[in-house]
């Protein structure tokens, strides 16, 4: 049997819908057919529109060469560990400018299946395009992903953003809440500080970097406490953080004109978040809420002091009319502007996408979690 007789035959053993791209290029010439057997997966990417038309170009003329397996690998910024990729596992993949080290990570990561191993291919290749190499290589050790058949793309494009706006475009906060990704996060400590930084992100975007100008009622000091308004987004991560309670979450309500936050304070320790509304069948300024830190019950003294700064300060009339829902997608499109223009194979519609779901309190993890317990047959 000829070389070319036993890589048309070696083609079988990839999936079948790829067969027919897999023809054309397995007589291209005889020495491009043998990567079928060699390197099986940059055969296959070669067949499929990997990279642009003139790194293909030089990695046929590098394999007609009789170049080194390497330097066709190179043609391509392909690992060249991924030879050891069985046809099996072989899928199409965006491109991914791979630099030689990391051939020397990953050798050890391939999963141990075809159907492992095609999952962990996608992701990593995908988690390269969306953010960088070292996002890559991170995923490629999260090895509890890869037990499941699929990835959820959404959700992994979800953390990519995260992972490179924390690094390359921080958010125009003095003091943030969150930090930037580092690669020995695990995979519960990456979602969850995904989650706040795209909350800052909204906040943001909600309060504007100044903030608000209106506080309704004027910061007063009464029985004791003081009263501080929070209205800026430094004010109200930091009364998240003080408080370790969910008023992060309030910024769009805020931005609305439809409530008003205030920390009080006793000989500066922070007592209770205090929330204000303008409701009622004969409207007027009420406390809508009130709680102390970790969301407990407060003393009756401070309760007391609470309504009795209402009474005292608020003014006569009411607020203005309640805004329309901000425009915060559209402005958080401009903050994620840099990372889209970085990154050509993201819309900015799926970048904005992806800060949606961050905002939904662990939906990224949770649909991780649930792609890991669907098991691969």
């Amino acid at each position: 049997m000829s070389d070319l007789d036993r890589a048309i035959d070696h083609l079988s053993r990839y999936p079948s819908v790829y067969h027919d791209a897999l023809a054309t290029t397995v007589v291209v010439s005889p020495r491009v057919a043998q990567l079928a057997n060699s390197y099986p997966l940059l055969f296959l990417l070669l067949a499929t529109g990997y990279a642009t038309l003139a790194d293909r170009q030089r990695a046929i003329a590098a394999a007609d060469d009789g170049r080194p397996l390497q330097d066709i690998a190179d043609a391509l910024s392909l690992p060249l560990c991924l030879r050891k990729v069985a046809p099996e596992a072989c899928v199409q993949l965006p491109f991914a400018g791979w630099s030689r080290e990391a051939s020397r990570e990953l050798g050890g990561m391939i999963p141990k299946t075809p159907e492992a191993t095609a999952c962990w291919l996608k992701a990593i290749f995908q988690g390269h395009a969306d953010c960088d190499e070292a996002f890559a290589l991170w995923l490629a050790r999260q090895r509890q992903l890869f037990s499941g058949t699929n990835l959820p793309e959404h959700a992994l494009r979800a953390l990519a953003t995260y992972a490179w706006c924390s690094r390359f475009s921080p958010l125009p906060l003095s003091q943030p809440l969150s930090v930037p990704w580092q690669p020995d996060y695990g995979l519960d400590a990456a979602c969850a500080r995904a989650g706040h930084w795209a909350r800052e992100m909204a906040i943001v975007t909600d309060l504007g970097p100044e903030g608000l100008t209106d506080s309704w009622i004027s910061p007063a000091v009464v029985m004791g406490f003081t009263f501080r308004p929070i209205l800026t987004p430094e004010a109200l991560i930091d009364e998240a953080r003080v408080m370790i309670n969910c008023v992060a979450g309030y910024s769009d309500r805020l931005a609305r004109g439809g409530t008003r936050l205030f920390s009080m304070l006793s000989r500066d320790r922070h007592v209770a978040t205090v929330e204000v509304a303008w409701q009622g069948p004969n409207p007027q300024y009420v406390i809508n809420e009130m709680r102390g830190p970790r969301n407990v019950s407060c003393p009756e003294d401070a309760v007391r002091a609470a309504y009795e700064w209402v009474h005292r300060h608020a003014p006569p009339h009411g607020p203005g009319p309640l805004k329309e829902p901000n425009r915060r997608m559209t402005l958080i499109g401009a903050l994620l502007a840099p990372y889209c223009a970085a990154h050509p194979a993201v819309t900015a519609e799926s970048a904005r996408n992806a800060i949606t779901l961050l905002l939904q309190a662990d939906l990224v993890r949770t649909e991780l979690r649930l792609s890991m317990r669907s098991k691969v047959s």
